[in-house]
């Protein structure tokens, strides 16, 4: 594995977006442990440290030291499906000069949105992650709250349909992508009972605690809470993952891409999208575009790679609209909140 440079003190992307990575160096340890956090952030310090081939209180310290800088954060994916949101939007927002930072601050202070991003392209902002019990939900969001903010011009809305891709791989020496299986599918019609959500939300408040400390948290027993975590994950309704920082794992450009896709295409063209490393995310909708990808370049030049080699390659292609993610001003998998849970 090679080094790659970090940014600075692990301050938030908004900070360090644009800048050159300076300050701490990832060795290939860092990256290893990093690498099996990707697939599993719960593995305990033992285990990494066996796998490694290093001492565990070496990766003890190290894998603090990736946490305290921010470099990494321990996670826990749910598909929002699954939580009973029936409406997950992506949305575009168009601002008058001037009020990109306030209008932003605003999204993002929204509990039902969960990814904001100032960008460049066809819109000022992208609100992802945003999710709604039901339509209507979704369209009291946008006419009674969005469409209403001071400085906001412009609203398009698309409506998340299906989810082909959400990867959180950085290290590229290692595949710790996989995409959605069809168990996995089928958990998105599974019911969770109130102990189940008990257990997700101690998840998102600390993904790698033992069973013991989320049982005396919950006030619920040990083998009952380790059980039913033992399920969660083996049905694939949660992932505990690890979201590494993109500048301090080497990735200075991140790109949202909008896709038109031909009819009859837009399966075909999902599969192809989702087998490239550096689209994070593979997301089929209805609106403007039929299929929006994140992807993760190393520089400008790569970026330009893959709008005219990469995506070129792929037959059904219609149309393609590229936003470059200049601040992200709100990032978290904390899907599941008191407020919002979905009955």
């Amino acid at each position: 594995m090679k080094s790659v440079a970090s940014g600075g003190n692990g301050a938030d992307l908004e900070s360090r977006r644009g800048g050159k990575p300076v300050g701490m160096v990832l060795d290939e340890h860092d990256l290893g442990i990093i690498a099996m956090m990707e697939n599993d952030a719960r593995q305990g310090v033992g285990e990494m440290a066996g796998a490694l081939g290093i001492h565990r209180n070496t990766v003890a310290a190290k894998l603090n030291r990736l946490m305290r800088q921010r470099i990494i954060r321990p996670g826990v994916y749910v598909d929002p499906r699954t939580l009973g949101y029936r409406a997950p939007a992506i949305i575009g927002i168009k601002v008058a000069p001037g009020e990109i930072e306030r209008v932003a601050a605003r999204a993002a202070s929204q509990p039902n949105i969960h990814h904001v991003h100032i960008c460049v392209g066809r819109y000022d902002i992208l609100l992802a992650g945003s999710l709604f019990r039901d339509e209507g939900d979704l369209l009291s969001f946008v006419t009674n709250d969005l469409s209403r903010t001071p400085g906001v011009t412009a609203v398009e809305t698309m409506i998340t349909v299906g989810l082909s891709k959400v990867g959180f791989g950085m290290v590229d020496t290692v595949s710790s992508d996989r995409p959605m299986s069809a168990r996995e599918r089928e958990a998105v019609g599974a019911s969770l009972d109130d102990g189940d959500h008990a257990i997700i939300m101690e998840l998102q408040r600390n993904a790698r605690q033992p069973v013991f400390a989320m049982a005396s948290a919950l006030g619920m027993n040990r083998n009952t809470v380790a059980a039913k975590l033992r399920r969660l994950i083996d049905e694939g309704i949660v992932r505990a993952v690890v979201v590494a920082d993109p500048v301090s794992m080497g990735y200075q450009v991140i790109a949202a891409i909008g896709l038109s896709v031909l009819p009859g295409q837009i399966e075909a063209v999902a599969v192809r999208l989702k087998t490239r490393r550096n689209m994070q995310a593979v997301i089929l909708c209805i609106g403007r575009y039929n299929i929006m990808v994140w992807c993760l370049c190393r520089d400008l030049e790569e970026l330009y790679g893959t709008l005219t080699e990469a995506l070129a390659e792929v037959p059904g292609i219609r149309d393609v609209e590229t936003m470059l993610i200049l601040r992200t001003k709100k990032a978290t998998l904390d899907y599941l909140q008191p407020a919002l849970r979905a009955g």
